[in-house]
């Protein structure tokens, strides 16, 4: 699990943290899900959701063991515009 903690450490998280957003692997399941915190309530909410979730897919799915991603908690504010 260390080695996927590091590869989210190293590829996903940089840019999230641009954003004020962050995410954190927290377990893997006995049926190879990975549990992941993903927290997008940055003061600069210009996240694609899906682009950020796919991304966090694609790092996790490189381990073999893994099939699956579970979102324990998903934080999202969306982008408030003035007009």
């Amino acid at each position: 699990m260390e080695k996927l903690r590091h590869k989210i450490d190293t590829e996903v998280k940089p840019m999230l943290r641009t954003h004020g957003g962050d995410v954190e692997l927290l377990d893997i399941t006995n049926d190879g899900r990975a549990v992941v915190r993903l927290n997008l309530t940055g003061n600069d909410c210009d996240f694609d959701y899906p682009e950020v979730t796919r991304k966090v897919e694609v790092v996790l799915k490189e381990d073999p063991r893994i099939n699956g991603i579970v979102a324990a908690i998903v934080a999202y504010t969306p982008k408030v515009v003035s007009i």
